[in-house]
């Protein structure tokens, strides 16, 4: 599959085809388990999806009621992911180690009646010079167990429902990491341990009329590199539920603005650097919460920035602004 940038090469084409499970548990790279038609018989050429292929699974996928399909592959790939089996009828398990990588070029839609225990990476790209519209992420109560990786360059992933990622101590907390394109939030909530956009690349952030919830603890919950960076934050709220959490914007050319903040425990902040940075409502209601543009690295290095807000309300004990 030609992905872009490669010049003088001649590329035998995938076809393309959907590609729909079949024989219930199995593994994704084993070739007898898909077929070219719902129910059909094993694929001949010996292949698993390419980046152009969509997956698909359905009544005719499975045989049991919990059957496991296991990405056993170090590196898999597809373009839309569907999960559309009957509920009620079957519930099966999605499930993969935790370094397995998963390579999406379209939109993933799961399934309500799905035990998605897939611990790998999520990693969004696109083709080049293609011209697709908008992919999105139907999640349906499910929990995203580990890092998505929004990659595509031109790319716009747009929510369908509520989003959540993992975020327990005693497995790991999982991001979203946007490195290019758009990522629309369409109005919808996401409770997800952080944001990261720490890339100087095109990017694009809309979470306006969203609630976003946080919840890594001791970490940098909300860090954007505000260069080549848009944000559009109009009515929404962010609410920082994790201990020391910070919303941090570095850089960048034109001012952010966020619209209302909550920091909802101990040691929570608010920082920019490097920038001017412009708030609605900041709202403190925990001890020791910071709201300052003064800020210290890892490396020790201090840097200073500028911000304008409405409004900050200190509702707990030793706060600071500075």
């Amino acid at each position: 599959v030609d992905l872009g940038h490669n010049e003088n090469w001649d590329f035998v084409g995938n076809s393309g085809n959907i590609y729909y499970w079949i024989g219930g548990t199995g593994d994704w790279g084993e070739f007898t388990n898909w077929s070219y038609t719902s129910g059909g018989p094993p694929l001949t050429e010996e292949c698993t999806p390419k980046e152009n292929n969509t997956v698909i699974f359905d009544d005719e996928s499975f045989m049991n009621y919990n059957d496991t399909v296991t990405l056993e592959v170090p590196n898999a790939f597809c373009n839309d992911m569907r999960w559309i089996h009957t509920t009620g009828d079957y519930k099966p398990t999605f499930i993969s180690g935790d370094t397995n990588l998963l390579f999406v070029y379209g939109s993933i839609e799961l399934h309500d009646s799905l035990d998605y225990q897939y611990n790998g990476f999520i990693h969004f790209d696109e083709f080049l010079g293609t011209a697709n519209g908008p992919d999105t992420i139907y999640s349906k109560g499910n929990v995203f167990r580990n890092d998505l990786i929004m990659q595509g360059i031109g790319d716009e992933i747009v929510l369908d429902d509520t989003m959540r990622t993992l975020a327990d101590p005693d497995v790991r907390y999982a991001h979203i990491i946007l490195e290019h394109g758009t990522f629309d939030l369409n109005e919808q909530t996401i409770d997800i341990a952080g944001l990261l956009s720490i890339y100087k690349n095109q990017r694009a952030i809309d979470i306006s009329n969203s609630l976003l919830y946080f919840r890594e603890p001791e970490s940098k919950v909300w860090r954007v590199d505000a260069t080549n960076f848009e944000l559009d934050a109009t009515n929404s709220t962010m609410y920082v539920e994790a201990l020391k959490g910070v919303i941090l914007t570095l850089s960048g050319d034109e001012p952010l603005e966020y619209h209302n903040i909550i920091l909802n425990k101990p040691g929570d902040s608010v920082v920019n650097v490097y920038n001017t940075t412009k708030y609605n409502n900041i709202l403190a209601n925990a001890s020791d919460n910071v709201v300052t543009s003064v800020f210290t690295d890892e490396n020790g290095n201090t840097g200073q920035g500028d911000f304008i807000a409405n409004n900050i309300f200190f509702n707990g004990r030793n706060n600071l602004l500075w």
